[in-house]
């Protein structure tokens, strides 16, 4: 036979699960999500340039490999 406690937390859980699907913005979600997915391609990209440029010689004077703020 199950705990008391054990009733409630699981409780809990299942309605925390069911909320996390409705939203009250969803449009506003989209937006989000999208300018959230630029900033990641960004970021991706500008990982992807130092990586490029470590291991070169002189990186900070390179043409190619000037990091920008």
């Amino acid at each position: 036979m199950p705990k008391e406690s054990t009733k409630s937390v699981k409780v809990k859980v299942d309605a925390k699960r069911s909320r996390s699907t409705i939203s009250v913005y969803p449009a506003l979600e989209v937006l989000q999500r999208g300018a959230y997915n630029n900033y990641m391609e960004r970021l991706a990209h500008a990982n992807r340039n130092f990586l490029n440029c470590v291991g070169k010689r002189d990186p900070m004077n390179s043409a190619d490999c000037r990091l920008k703020h």
